[in-house]
């Protein structure tokens, strides 16, 4: 089963960014869109995962998470991967979060111990809007997207959840595998 782990948002949040996207998508109609159900953020990409691995993934981190205080994130600007220039993902970025840069690290160590190799980017927590594939944005176009104001958004967190993606011809279907709820401070 192809898994990560994320934080999925609840459907209010998930409307509100499809609604900017709807605006967005009017005068840049040529990117990949997200659409409302893929709208998440991702803290680890485990891939093609064996059920032996996946049920030791979901005991240590069920364990590790039961310990952790719920959170609250802030989206903050916009802007792109790798970069304005070489764009292939524009993206709303997150306020920093003393608790989400905890749960990264309590997944990253983790699951190191069972043999997932850590990540070597550094964590940089963000929401895809959409990608940017076969067309270059000109200067004109950088500007107005990495400008655009979405309105400011409050995320509760109260959970991280096990994801499966599942790739078919209208395209990919996420489905929460497993639930860890955070305790509630």
């Amino acid at each position: 089963m192809r898994l990560f782990l994320a934080i999925d948002f609840p459907e209010v949040i998930k409307q509100s960014l499809c609604n900017e996207i709807v605006i967005l998508k009017e005068k840049f109609p040529d990117l990949k869109w997200i659409k409302k159900p893929a709208l998440h953020l991702t803290l680890k990409f485990l891939g093609e995962t064996e059920p032996t691995l996946q049920r030791k993934v979901e005991s240590a981190l069920n364990a590790a998470f039961q310990i952790t205080d719920t959170f609250d994130l802030r989206t903050t600007i916009t802007g792109f991967f790798p970069n304005p220039q070489k764009a292939r993902v524009f993206y709303l970025g997150l306020g920093p979060s003393q608790t989400l840069q905890k749960c990264y690290d309590i997944i990253e160590d983790n699951l190191s111990e069972l043999g997932i190799e850590k990540e070597k980017r550094k964590f940089n927590p963000h929401i895809t809007l959409a990608r940017i594939k076969n067309i270059s944005l000109d200067l004109d176009e950088q500007l107005v997207l990495q400008n655009y104001k979405i309105q400011k958004i409050k995320i509760s967190v109260k959970e991280i959840s096990l994801m499966s993606s599942h790739f078919s011809p209208t395209g990919v279907r996420y489905t929460s595998v497993q639930r860890f709820s955070l305790r509630r401070n």
